[in-house]
This record gives structure tokens, C-alpha cells and sequence, in this order.
């Protein structure tokens, strides 16, 4: 009796064994199988029109803490591309990848400011606040925004110096003659241009 009852003791075990082994087994392959998101893949994505793709792939890389991501994932919610739209999402997700230091999170959160979609309030002057950041940041469309927010004065004093300079460094960094800086330049005295290229110098 005591053979037998060590020998379905042995088998009870072995069975058990062979159990956690297939159970552990099918986890790892299940791990390992895992898609791998990719940031560059989403962005591709998202420029060819899938959207719901980009879109899944963003939320996942945006939770995950990736500032692009959080970024793409905030514009996406702003411009109710694959869902619907959502200002107040789209601000939590700009604001984040914003906080972080990504350039063109700030760049469109200024854009928000500066069209309302905030509590539905235009604030020129945070929107310059956003703008000032992504363009020391070295984003040419901030850097051009400021500049007319300078020249025009709004949400900021007037001053055609620092508007020469930003729209001077954007048109440096995209290679083509803002159509605005013809017409800031013709009002400047000499004096103020070689202020602004003194600026640009540095």
C-alpha cells in the first residue's frame, strides 16, 4: 500500500509540475509576443491617414510617459482625429508633454490660448507665454508666432526689435522669407535693425 500511495504521491506531483511548467510556458510566449509600439511607426501611421492605429499607439506610448507621444496624443484629442473632440483632453495631454519640455506641445498649447478652445476665453497673453517657451526651445512655428505677436502687440508690449529677431530666426531655420519681416523691417529705423541683428549675433 505504501509503494502504491508514494507512487500516485510521485505522479500527483510530476502532473503538478508539468502544469506550472506549460502555464509558465504560454506567459512567457504571451510576453514576449507583445506588438512593440513604435513612436516612429505611429507618426507614419497618422501622416497616411490611419488614424485609429496612430491613435492607439500614441495613448499607449503617451501612458508609458513618452513626451512625442503625449504631444501627437494631445493634438489628436484637439483636432478630433480617430475620436472625438475633446479640448480638455487635449489641453491635460499638451500641458503634460508641455511641462516636459517638449517644443511643440507648448506651440499648440499657445494656439489654444489664443483661439478659445481653453474655457472657451481667448488669452493673448498666455498663448505668448506658451509661444516665448517653444521658440527658445528652437520651434520655427513659435518662433514666427511671437514675432507677429510682437509686432502687433498683443498679448504683449509692442516691440519691433524682438519681432525682427524671432521672425528672422524662423525664416533662418526654415529656409524660406516670412512675408511679414519685408514689412516689420520697412518700419524699423537703423538703429533698431542693428539692435535686432546684435541680438541675432549672440
Amino acid at each position: 500500500m505504501d509503494r502504491i500511495s508514494n507512487r500516485g504521491t510521485i505522479m500527483k506531483s510530476f502532473a503538478f509540475l508539468t502544469l506550472f511548467c506549460f502555464v509558465s510556458f504560454s506567459s512567457f510566449s504571451q510576453e514576449t509576443e507583445k506588438p512593440i509600439i513604435n513612436l516612429e511607426d505611429a507618426i507614419i501611421k497618422l501622416r497616411s491617414g490611419n488614424d485609429i492605429e496612430a491613435l492607439l499607439d500614441f495613448q499607449i506610448l503617451a501612458t508609458e510617459g513618452d513626451i512625442v507621444a503625449q504631444s501627437y496624443l494631445g493634438q489628436m484629442y484637439r483636432k478630433g482625429r480617430g475620436l472625438s473632440q475633446d479640448f480638455t483632453k487635449a489641453a491635460s495631454w499638451l500641458g503634460r508633454a508641455a511641462e516636459a519640455g517638449d517644443a511643440s506641445a507648448n506651440h499648440r498649447l499657445g494656439w489654444m490660448y489664443s483661439r478659445g478652445e481653453i474655457d472657451g476665453k481667448k488669452n493673448d497673453e498666455i498663448a505668448v507665454k506658451y509661444w516665448k517657451k517653444a521658440a527658445e526651445l528652437g520651434d520655427p512655428l513659435a518662433q514666427a508666432d511671437l514675432g507677429v505677436m510682437y509686432w502687433r502687440g498683443e498679448g504683449v508690449e509692442k516691440n519691433m526689435i524682438f519681432a525682427y529677431y524671432w521672425l528672422t530666426k524662423s525664416s533662418n531655420q526654415t529656409g524660406e522669407l516670412n512675408v511679414n519681416l519685408l514689412s516689420i523691417k520697412n518700419k524699423m529705423s537703423p538703429t533698431e535693425i542693428n539692435k535686432a541683428l546684435r541680438l541675432l549675433e549672440k
